[in-house]
């Protein structure tokens, strides 16, 4: 059975906040991810549930077994695979209008330039090394994280030039 992405949405865009308009906007949308693992996979999962239209998945680890119970989708058999990869493929499997890509490294200076969000990073060292060479383009960024027994969030911000 073909689903069309007009009934996927027709709840979103009945929304008078929303509408049809509001669902263009949003599959247009090109987010960052960075971190994918308990948080950030939520995050994703849930973005790509609105019907964003891109989102790069950035995270240099691998899937444990201490990651099953909080990374979103994963299994036993995604064990040691790269998260990224295993968030790509199972985001691509549920939502087939959210375009993913998958980059299976540390967030550098150099990978921030196509940056418009960062909803999530951990732990909170890798946070801040992640928000400080994407504050110097001017992007608006949100951060959130879970890491030991404590929880962390940043509200989003708007860069302006």
């Amino acid at each position: 059975m073909s689903i069309q992405k007009q009934d996927y949405f027709v709840r979103q865009s009945a929304i008078p906040e929303i509408g049809p308009s509001g669902l263009q906007r949003l599959q247009s949308a090109k987010i960052v991810v960075v971190g994918t693992g308990g948080v950030g996979s939520a995050a994703a999962y849930f973005l790509a549930s609105l019907g964003t239209g891109q989102l790069t998945l950035i995270d240099q680890d691998i899937v444990e077994e201490s990651n099953l119970h909080r990374f979103l989708g994963a299994d036993r058999r995604d064990l040691h695979q790269p998260k990224a990869e295993v968030l790509q493929r199972k985001l691509g499997s549920r939502h087939p209008w959210t375009r993913t890509e998958a980059i299976v490294e540390t967030l550098r200076t150099e990978n921030c330039n196509e940056l418009t969000t960062l909803p999530t990073s951990s732990p909170a060292p890798s946070r801040t090394r992640a928000i400080y060479p994407c504050s110097t383009l001017q992007q608006p960024r949100a951060s959130n994280a879970s890491c030991r027994p404590h929880g962390q969030r940043q509200p989003a911000t708007t860069a302006r030039p």
